[in-house]
C-alpha cells in the first residue's frame, strides 16, 4: 500500500483488526480511508469511493457471492451462459497462476474478452478498483476464495487475534496458497502443540490480560508461547492450515472427530443460508441451526407467491423449509457421511450483535447460541424439555 490506495473502514474501531489495517497500516504508509455510512451501505459506499484495498470479513464476500448467482439466476439464457465461460476461463487463469502453469496465449485473449465483457461488472460490485483483498478475522469457504480469484479479485487470507497484535500468518500476493492462511510473519515463530493447537511466540505476544494473571498464565506459558486455541498444521512449505477452535471440535458417540466449522462455511455457500450453526458432541448424528438470508428467501417467496406476513412466518413455511432441505441434502453431498447434518430447524430472526449472538465481526457466539436455543437442539433428538 501507498499514498495512491484508497479503502474502506466499517469495523468498530477498537476492533484489532480494524485498528492494525484500518488506521495504523494507512498512518504508515499514507494510504487513504473512507468510512462507510453503516454494514448495511457498505456496498453503496463502495460503488461510491471505488477502493484499490479491501479488507473484509467472511461473511461480507458471502453476501457478495449470493449477490451475484442471484442477479445470475435472474438474468437470460444467453448472459448465464456466457458468465459460466467467463468463469471457467477465471478459474483456469487462477489454477495455471497459483500453481506455477502456463497459461496459452489464445486463452488469455479469450479472459481478456470475456473480462470486458462479465468479469469487470462482477468487480464493479465493489467499486471497481480493487487491487487487493485481504480475508480475515473468521474462517472463510475455499469455494468463496476460488470464486472471488476467478473473477478476477486477488484475494489473500490472514490469520491472527488479539492477543497477538492482530497477525500471525499471512498469505502473499506472489505466495498464495488458497485454503491456508499463509507463512508466519516476519521475526515471528510458529509451531503446533503435540495435540494441533497453533502456537506462535514474538514481539507481536501481548504482556498478557490487564490485571489477570491467572488468564495470562493459561494462554502465554512460561517460554512465552501464546496458545491460540485454534487448531492447524503447518506444511512442509510453512503454510498454516486452520482447522478449527480448539473448544469447537466435536467427538460423535462413534468416537469420529468433526471439525464443525469445515461444515459450516460450506452450508453458508447456498444463498439462502445467512448463518449456520452445527452441534452433536456425544451426539449419533449432527444437527443444525440456521438463519435465513432474507433478500434471497424473500426473493424466492415473491417468485412462487407465498403468502406471509414478515420473516418469521416465512422462515416457518412448509415450502422455505423444503428448499433449505433441499440445499442441505446437497451440501452433504460433499462431506464425509459422520459429517452429514441429518435435521436442521430455522431460527426465526436473524442473529444480533445487540443480543450478544455473533461478534462484531459477525462471527457466531456458539455457547450464546447453543444455550438459547438448546430446546432446539434437544428437540432434534427427540429430547423432550
Amino acid at each position: 500500500m501507498n499514498q495512491d490506495d484508497l479503502s474502506l473502514a466499517y469495523l468498530p474501531m477498537a476492533h484489532v483488526a480494524e485498528r492494525m489495517v484500518g488506521s495504523l497500516l494507512k498512518l504508515g504508509c499514507g494510504a487513504k480511508t473512507a468510512f462507510a455510512e453503516s454494514m448495511d451501505d457498505m456496498g453503496f459506499n463502495m460503488r461510491e469511493v471505488g477502493p484499490t484495498f479491501h479488507f473484509g470479513t467472511p461473511r461480507v464476500f458471502e453476501k457478495f457471492h449470493a449477490k451475484v448467482n442471484t442477479t445470475v439466476d435472474d438474468a437470460t439464457f444467453f448472459q448465464k451462459n456466457i458468465y459460466i465461460a467467463a468463469l471457467a476461463l477465471g478459474q483456469r487463469e487462477m489454477d495455471s497462476r497459483l500453481n506455477g502453469g502456463i497459461f496459452p496465449l489464445h486463452q488469455k485473449m479469450a479472459l481478456k474478452i470475456m473480462d470486458w465483457l462479465v468479469l469487470r461488472k462482477v468487480r464493479d460490485l465493489l467499486g471497481g478498483e480493487v487491487k487487493l483483498v485481504l480475508s480475515g478475522a473468521a474462517p472463510i469457504s475455499s469455494e468463496i476464495l476460488r470464486w472471488l480469484q476467478s473473477v478476477g479479485l486477488n484475494v489473500v487470507e490472514a490469520y491472527g487475534m488479539t492477543e497477538s497484535s492482530a497477525l500471525i500468518t499471512a498469505n502473499r500476493p506472489w505466495e498464495n496458497r488458497l485454503g491456508s492462511v499463509g507463512k508466519a510473519i516476519p521475526k515471528t515463530e510458529m509451531k503446533t502443540a503435540g495435540d494441533g493447537e497453533v502456537l506462535t511466540r514474538g514481539p507481536h505476544v501481548s504482556q498478557g490480560y490487564y490485571r489477570n494473571e491467572v488468564e495470562t498464565q493459561k494462554t502465554i506459558d512460561e517460554n512465552g508461547w501464546l496458545h491460540t486455541g485454534d487448531m492447524g498444521k503447518i506444511d512442509e512449505d510453512g503454510f498454516l492450515w486452520i482447522t478449527d477452535r480448539k473448544k469447537d471440535i466435536l467427538i460423535t458417540a462413534a468416537g469420529k472427530n468433526v471439525a464443525p466449522q469445515n461444515i459450516e462455511n460450506l452450508m453458508k455457500t447456498s444463498k439462502y443460508v445467512s448463518q449456520f450453526m452445527v452441534f452433536g458432541d456425544r451426539r449419533k448424528y449432527l444437527v443444525g441451526l440456521l438463519t435465513l438470508d432474507e433478500d434471497e428467501v424473500t426473493k424466492y417467496a415473491r417468485d412462487r407467491q407465498l403468502i406471509y406476513s414478515d420473516l418469521k412466518e416465512l422462515s416457518q413455511l412448509l415450502e422455505i423449509n423444503d428448499l433449505i432441505s433441499s440445499e442441505v441434502l446437497r451440501m452433504n453431498g460433499k462431506l464425509a457421511s459422520y459429517e452429514t447434518v441429518k435435521m436442521f430447524r430455522i431460527l426465526e430472526e436473524e442473529l444480533s450483535q445487540d443480543d450478544d449472538e455473533v461478534t462484531p465481526t459477525l462471527k457466531v457466539k456458539r455457547n450464546v447460541i447453543e444455550k438459547r436455543y438448546g430446546h432446539l437442539i434437544e428437540e432434534m433428538y427427540g429430547v423432550k424439555r
